[in-house]
Formats: C-alpha cells, structure tokens, sequence
C-alpha cells in the first residue's frame, strides 16, 4: 500500500486480522455465533465512536494530481491545526505537504464529517513532525514531489513542474532565497526517507507525538466548538509547464 511501509499497526489491520480468523472459524456456524456474540459489544461501541460527527464539509472534495481540493483542504488545516492546537511552540510554520499515497479516500462528499471518514482517511498511524529545511533540502523535497507528478501542499507555497523538477518556487509569495531556514510540517513517514525522500532522514525532526488524524479530529473540534469550520480553497499551487 502506497505510503503504508514503516507504519504501525493501525485498528484497521486489527478488524482485518478479526475477519481472517473469523473465516478460519466459518466451518463451525456453532463457533461463529459465539465470535460475533463476543465481539458486539465491542463493536457497537466502536461504530458509536466512528459515528461521531466533528465537523462539516461545505462541499465536495476529491483527490487528484498536481492539486486537488482535498489535498489543499488536507494541508491547510496541518497548517492552520498546528498554530490552533499549539502544536509546535515557538516555531513559525512556512508550509505543509503529505505524500498523495497517504490519503486513502479518493473522494468525500459534502456534508457531515465523522471520525470514521477520518480514519478511513487516515488509517495509518503516522506523526506529524516538523523539519528545519535549508534552500537545497527545500530544493530536493520540492523535486521529489514534481517527479511524482504533484503532493497536496499547503498555502504559503507554490512552485512549477518543468521537466520533473521544481522551478519558479515561491514561499510566502517571495523567491527561494540562497541562505534561509524553513520550517516544513509532514508525517514522519516521509521524514523517515519514505517515498524515496532519503535525502531527509539524516535531519533532525520535531515531533508533537499526535497522529495526524488526531490532530485532525481535535481541530475539527474545536473549531465546531467555536461555531467555526475549516475553510477549502481551490486555487491551483503547482503548475506544469509544457
């Protein structure tokens, strides 16, 4: 599964394991019947959890390559989660990005946003950290996204596919600079060197220690708590020149 290597072990794999010896048991209708009588507490309870609504979807959002709705939607609120939730005092936040790979839905609909959308969203149990990146570690983490053809990004950044590589990059609406520091939030798989970012696994991360589908819960709610919702901006970020 794309974005799925190094991951732990997430409650999907565990309801997964749950059907595979269930089929096992399939012989002895006898032996089923006590399984699901076992497990209905249980899963009651879990579909009450993953029933919850946090939050609301003012319209449809899809997946796509080199923007998306749902990518924009998704890095944003990294973005704007980090500051709200206080996620990483005394750093300023430049720009968010998550591997395409990482997102599991393709498409979400309008309307009420439940924790189960969440993890079906997010089911692996990824961190989100943040990475201090000089021009050239920019440079590089920009060119592996324009070589995958585009990875949902945040506001504040924008750049131009041209031969695979990323040109005209611009952070906070000003060029890449020769000597700067900036401070990018992303899950610790692709900090780790996943989806052949190797380039970033020598770097020294600052890890909050939430998954990110947490992290997303707890915004959600706390901006449905303040009569807020979360903001989805459509504009293009990554062009391709031809």
């Amino acid at each position: 599964l794309l974005g799925s290597t190094g991951c732990k072990t997430t409650f999907v794999q565990h309801f997964a394991d749950y059907n595979a010896n269930a089929e096992v048991l399939n012989e002895s209708s006898e032996s089923n019947a006590e399984i699901e009588a076992m497990i209905a507490p249980y899963k009651a309870e879990m579909d009450a959890e993953m029933n919850i609504e946090v939050g609301h979807l003012d319209q449809d959002i899809h997946k796509a390559r080199p923007n998306s709705s749902m990518g924009n939607w998704f890095c944003d609120m990294l973005l704007d989660a980090s500051d709200t939730l206080d996620l990483f005092p005394n750093l300023e936040i430049d720009f968010a990005i998550q591997n395409l790979g990482g997102l599991r839905l393709n498409n979400m609909a309008a309307g009420p946003l439940t924790k189960g959308k969440i993890f079906e969203l997010m089911p692996f149990d990824n961190t989100l950290v943040a990475l201090q990146l000089n021009p050239s570690k920019v440079q590089m983490l920009l060119n592996r996204i324009a070589e995958y053809g585009g990875w949902p990004i945040s506001k504040n950044l924008a750049f131009t596919v041209k031969d695979s590589v990323a040109t005209d990059i611009m952070i906070h609406g000003k060029p890449l600079p020769a000597k700067k520091m900036y401070t990018v939030l992303l899950p610790d798989y692709v900090a780790n060197g996943g989806d052949d970012c190797h380039f970033l696994a020598d770097i020294s991360q600052i890890n909050c220690d939430k998954f990110i589908r947490d992290i997303i819960i707890e915004y959600y709610e706390k901006l449905t708590a303040a009569g807020n919702n979360a903001n989805i901006d459509n504009a293009k970020r990554i062009n391709i020149s031809k």
